[in-house]
């Protein structure tokens, strides 16, 4: 199975359903059982209301380039 490497910092981008946290909240404890030794970090860049503009527009001043993500995990329209 393949995995984020460790020191992966994983960015949510998306929609309220992003933003609200939960889906984002199962990934992370998914690993803490099936990987209890990886390292990650997980950030939230949902937007409620967003969209594909919204998400693209927000990026970079609003808050997911100052993570400085190494992987991202994009879902819109749900």
């Amino acid at each position: 199975m393949n995995r984020f490497p460790d020191h992966a910092r994983v960015l949510f981008i998306g929609d309220s359903i992003t933003c609200n946290g939960r889906w984002i909240a199962h990934v992370y404890d998914y690993y803490l059982r099936h990987f209890p030794d990886a390292v990650i970090r997980v950030y939230n860049s949902g937007i409620s209301g967003g969209s594909v503009t919204s998400a693209l527009r927000y990026f970079e001043p609003y808050n997911g380039a100052q993570f400085r993500p190494t992987h991202a995990v994009v879902m819109l329209g749900m």
